[in-house]
């Protein structure tokens, strides 16, 4: 089960990328259970969620560059972490530079790392570096994500959002990627917290490489297409389910609670209406320069 509000007052959690779409609603998540969170972005984006919580717990905004060793390492020693998770932009040197800095603290911290299902490549990385440094790192394969509230998400509804203005047939993705299993974020992050309340109360989890695909089917992005009623050429034979490598251990106790259907909705009806504030403000714009 997730852990109580009050379970978090005395933690503190690290977080790279918070400003971004999931660290973003990760970071809202655990100051809305009262941790204290420290977070290391290069710049604050103007239209992340990030910035919406000032009302919740306690916030370090750390400004510096995550691809400094040294900048990262110094960062860590002064905010004294429980735990750090790795939410930034998915990149081989930025993932060197921060688990570097993360493995070089004089207090071990468990790092946990979340890595999307449709990663491979990073994934087997991960896998590499869990036989070096045993007992630290925790990697969770999670599915695709989806949701409201931060303007610049590159998800799938978007992307299908976009498509729909053009034309009603969705063409650009891959039989592999309409298959892949799609989760709302709210849902992720309630996952994330429960994941990381475990890695600090159990050490049994700590070192793990662990699955946060449910055994409860989740909807493919084929599925979520064609809830937002785009049309597809045809329905992808492939579907991916949960990871049955025997490396991978299944998380107990949590399963998705927002229906996807609404969800979607939801994601859909915020998408138009981003939309429909840009275009007001281009024509507001467009009124004030004229009047000039």
């Amino acid at each position: 089960m997730p852990p109580s509000p009050t379970s978090w007052q005395n933690r503190r959690i690290f977080i790279f990328g918070g400003s971004g779409f999931f660290g973003s609603w990760a970071t809202r998540e655990f100051r809305r259970r009262q941790g204290t969170v420290g977070c290391l972005i290069h710049k604050t984006p103007q239209h992340s969620s990030f910035l919406n919580s000032s009302h919740l717990g306690p916030l370090a905004i750390i400004h510096g560059d995550a691809r400094y060793r040294l900048g990262c390492l110094r960062n860590l020693a002064a905010f004294e972490p429980d735990v750090i998770l790795h939410l930034a932009t998915p990149d081989p040197r930025l993932d060197e530079t921060i688990l570097q800095a993360c493995l070089q603290l004089a207090r071990p911290v468990p790092v946990i790392i979340p890595v999307a299902v449709d990663q491979r490549s990073r994934l087997e990385m991960f896998q590499r570096l869990l036989n070096q440094f045993p007992g630290r790192v925790t990697v969770a394969q999670f599915p695709m994500l989806y949701g409201i509230g931060d303007y610049r998400a590159h998800s799938l509804l978007r992307r299908a959002w976009r498509q729909r203005q053009q034309t009603d047939t969705f063409t650009t993705a891959s039989a592999e990627e309409l298959s892949l299993p799609y989760l709302d974020i709210r849902d992720a992050v309630t996952g994330l917290v429960s994941l990381t309340d475990r890695v600090l109360s159990e050490h049994a989890w700590q070192g793990a490489l662990v699955t946060m695909i449910p055994d409860d089917p989740l909807p493919s992005a084929a599925d979520l297409i064609e809830a937002c009623g785009l049309r597809l050429p045809q329905r992808p034979p492939l579907r991916i389910c949960r990871q049955q490598d025997p490396a991978f251990r299944q998380f107990p106790d949590w399963i998705p609670q927002i229906p996807w259907r609404q969800a979607v909705t939801e994601c859909w009806d915020w998408l138009n209406q981003q939309e429909n504030s840009a275009h007001e403000l281009a024509r507001q714009m467009t009124r004030h320069r004229t009047a000039a």
